[in-house]
Formats: C-alpha cells, structure tokens, sequence
C-alpha cells in the first residue's frame, strides 16, 4: 500500500482541471490521512503544498487552513532534510529544502497571510 496517496493526489489533478476544487481538497484530505496512517512520511510535505496551493486558488476565505497547510509543508520538508535516508530513491539527488522553497512560494503568492 505505500505510494497509493501518491497516485491518488493525482485525482485532484483532474478535480482541478475540471473546475471541482471542493472535490480536490477533499481527495487529498483523505490522501493525507492514508498517508499518516500508513507511514508515507516521504509524501506528507508534497500533500499539504497541494492542499495549501488548491485551498489557495479556491479563494473561499481558508486562510487559516492555508497557512497550516503550509506551514506543514515546510515543517515535513525541514524534517526530511534532518534525517537522509527518509526520502524514497525517486526523490534522490533532489535537494530537501525543495518543499519548504515551493511552501514560501505558495506563501508569498496568498495575499492573506
């Protein structure tokens, strides 16, 4: 069962495109907790970027779940890179820091935090 919240995100993907973020959240709210229940610490930080970029974009006042979300997405990122080996071999040669820059990003880019 580790990488199923991975391809599962991906169906936010076409929530997304299909104009249906409500849905979006939703699925990756559940990839979250499929991955924290199965152990994929190694997606956590990815998860809560794109529920903090899809919450974000929808604009519907979620500020405060925008900014955990990120703030989450940063947190996992600076984890990993304290503790090498973490990260799946997909993710090596990456640097770690990769998420927290994408979450300051995100942060910079919502005008409510």
């Amino acid at each position: 069962q580790l990488g199923l919240s991975q391809y599962d995100a991906l169906s936010a993907d076409l929530f997304i495109h299909n104009d249906q973020p409500e849905h979006a959240v939703h699925t990756l709210e559940q990839c979250l907790a499929f991955a924290q229940q199965n152990g994929e610490k190694y997606y956590l930080g990815e998860l809560h970027k794109r529920l903090a970029t899809v919450l974000s974009n929808q604009g519907s006042g979620d500020a405060g779940r925008c900014q955990y979300h990120t703030q989450q997405a940063a947190d996992f990122s600076a984890s990993q890179s304290l503790q090498p080996g973490l990260a799946p071999p997909v993710y090596a040669g990456v640097p770690q820091l990769t998420l927290a820059a994408q979450a300051l990003t995100l942060a910079r880019h919502d005008h409510t935090l």
